[in-house]
């Protein structure tokens, strides 16, 4: 069997195992609807939105240090859609409307990935870009068309550019995960 959970403390979480939403404190599966959930993709994409009645924008959920193939997940917490729409993403607070994000909506529970302009990976063409790279201990910023900044993350020390940074949505900090 299979079974995720939340931390103590986040209010009517809803995880999302390849899409299916399942609501609840945890969700356990039997080892048969982990076959079924499998099928097709023969991968199991787990993720988890909060209730959050404050919470209304889509938040910088990884980095990825690839020297000049750069990488930012956003991604949607929540349990309804998020339009990209208005959102900047900067690395410089002087300048925090460096890279308009685009006109895309997250499903609850989705992520979107964005690349830097000098990233000529083949994952990233036609994709969305940013204008900066990525640089260990500097600040991120997420503002809004106001110039309201809705989120800023410390960059960690990149020391892998194999690996991927991602952010504990509830501890609000970078773990490293490959």
């Amino acid at each position: 069997f299979l079974e995720v959970e939340t931390d103590i403390g986040h209010e009517n979480p809803v995880f999302y195992l390849n899409g299916q939403a399942f609501k609840g404190d945890s969700c356990r599966l039997t080892g048969d609807e982990v076959l079924e959930l499998l099928q097709g993709t023969g991968r199991l994409e787990i993720s988890v939105a909060v209730e959050d009645g404050n919470l209304e924008y889509p938040v910088i959920y990884a980095v990825s240090p690839k020297g000049s193939n750069d990488q930012i997940e956003l991604y949607n917490p929540t349990e309804h859609e998020i339009s990209l729409k208005g959102f900047y993403l900067s690395d410089d607070p002087d300048e925090l409307k460096k890279s308009a994000m685009p006109n895309v909506t997250l499903k609850a529970g989705e992520s979107y990935m964005l690349y830097s302009l000098k990233n000529q990976s083949e994952e990233a063409a036609n994709q969305s870009r940013f204008h900066f790279n990525l640089k260990k201990e500097e600040t991120l910023f997420l503002t809004e068309e106001s110039g309201n900044i809705v989120q800023s993350v410390k960059i960690p020390d990149l020391q892998d550019e194999d690996s991927v940074y991602r952010m504990d949505l509830f501890g609000h900090t970078f773990y490293e995960s490959r």
